[in-house]
C-alpha cells in the first residue's frame, strides 16, 4: 500500500495520477474531504462514492473496486453513506450551487477525483473515492476554504487580503480547521479499511 498526498485541484490530481499510475497499481482509494451537497449530511459523514459525475451531472467513469472494499469503506466510520461524488474544477462554494449539484445527483462534490477516474479508465485500475464531508451544503466554506481545506496550497496575499476584507469569518477558522481535521481522519479510517482489501494506492 502507497500513501500519496497529491495536493489540492484537478491539475495537481492529475500530475500525482500519471506519476503513480506509470508503474504497476492494483487499485487506487482517493481520499479526503469534500462539501456536502445533501443537507440531511452533517460534517464527519463519510461518503463512499457509487460513481462520480461532472459539474452538470455527466457521469464520470472509471473501473470500480470490489463490492466488499466498499462495503469495508462503509463500515469502517459512522456515519458513512454510499452515493455520487460531484468532482470539479473549483471549490463550489455557494449554497445555491451546492442545491445544483443535488438537483442532478450528488450529495457531495470535491475537486480531485475527477483527474484520478480519467487516467484509471484509460489503465483499466479499479477506483475508490472516499470523502468526509467538511462544509454542509447550508453553510459552505467560502473565503475561509483556501485556509483551512486539507491539501490545500499554502494561502497567497491575494487569498489572506481577501480574508480580511471579510472580518466575520475570522471566528470560524479554529471551528473549521478542527472540523477539517475531524472529516480527514474518518475518510482516512475509511480509505484504509478498503485499502487493505485492495493493496492499492
Amino acid at each position: 500500500m502507497r500513501v500519496v498526498t497529491t495536493g489540492m485541484g484537478q491539475a495537481a490530481a492529475a500530475r500525482s495520477a500519471a506519476t503513480e499510475l506509470s508503474r504497476r497499481v492494483d487499485a487506487v482509494v482517493v481520499a479526503g474531504v469534500a462539501g456536502g451537497c445533501d443537507p440531511a449530511l452533517a460534517t464527519g459523514t463519510v461518503v463512499v462514492a457509487t460513481s462520480l459525475c461532472d459539474l452538470e451531472g455527466a457521469p464520470l467513469t472509471a473501473p470500480a473496486v470490489t463490492a466488499a472494499a466498499r462495503e469495508a469503506a462503509l463500515g469502517a466510520v459512522t456515519p458513512a453513506v454510499p452515493g455520487i461524488v460531484a468532482s470539479v474544477d473549483a471549490v463550489v462554494d455557494s449554497a445555491p450551487a451546492r442545491a445544483r449539484l443535488l438537483a442532478v445527483g450528488a450529495v457531495a462534490v470535491e475537486t480531485e477525483a475527477a483527474a484520478w477516474a480519467a487516467i484509471c479508465g484509460r489503465t483499466a485500475v479499479p477506483l475508490l473515492v472516499v470523502r468526509a464531508v467538511l462544509d454542509t451544503a447550508a453553510r459552505p466554506l467560502g473565503a475561509a476554504a483556501s485556509l483551512v481545506l486539507p491539501g490545500a496550497d499554502a494561502p497567497s496575499a491575494g487569498r489572506l487580503l481577501g480574508l480580511l476584507a471579510h472580518p466575520a469569518a475570522w471566528p470560524s477558522l479554529p471551528r473549521l480547521a478542527r472540523a477539517a481535521g475531524l472529516a480527514e481522519s474518518r475518510a482516512a479510517a475509511a480509505a484504509v479499511a478498503a485499502a487493505r482489501l485492495l493493496g492499492g494506492v
